[in-house]
């Protein structure tokens, strides 16, 4: 009951079933950390079951685990665009030090418990035809990218169609 209650504690999740939404698009003050983020041993998760979506995610969004932590973003279905974008002084590269759209961060060793648990990073659109936008990205429609950048930095990212258009 104690493990149970602590998994509760850390986890974070954020479930939208249906709508043609818009996550931070428009937002000029975007920062970073949400949408599908986890840190410190957290689980965070966002989930869009359906409705062609459009996403501004920056550094640490879109299924990106930081410090041993398991993040994950799924787009179940949908015409979606993803427009990633970056801000001082975040790296204008793309592949900054925390990649969106299913990757992980990567720290040194800190000689703690830390160094031996996994940070793993997934993002997974499964259904229509997206759209992907920004700075030497890597990702894109019907393509899978991983990436590993450490002994403890795991991510993974994926589009395909799973799921077929819904009927409206």
């Amino acid at each position: 009951m104690t493990r149970l209650l602590v998994v509760l504690l850390l986890s974070g999740c954020q479930v939208d079933l249906s709508g043609d939404d818009r996550f931070n698009v428009g937002n000029l003050a975007i920062k970073n950390q949400y949408q599908g983020h986890a840190r410190d041993g957290s689980i965070g998760i966002s989930i869009d079951g359906d409705g062609n979506d459009a996403y501004k995610l920056t550094t640490m969004c879109g299924g990106v685990a930081d410090l041993t932590s398991i993040a994950i973003l799924w787009d179940r279905r949908g015409d979606d665009s993803y427009e990633i974008v970056f801000t001082a002084p975040e790296k204008a590269d793309g592949w900054s030090d925390t990649p969106p759209l299913g990757g992980s961060s990567l720290y040194p060793r800190s000689n703690e418990f830390r160094d031996d648990i996994d940070a793993l990073g997934l993002f997974l659109d499964t259904g229509g035809t997206d759209r992907y936008a920004g700075p030497g990205i890597g990702a894109g429609d019907g393509r899978e990218w991983p990436s590993h950048r450490g002994p403890r930095a795991w991510g993974y990212g994926l589009d395909i169609d799973w799921y077929p258009p819904a009927t409206r």
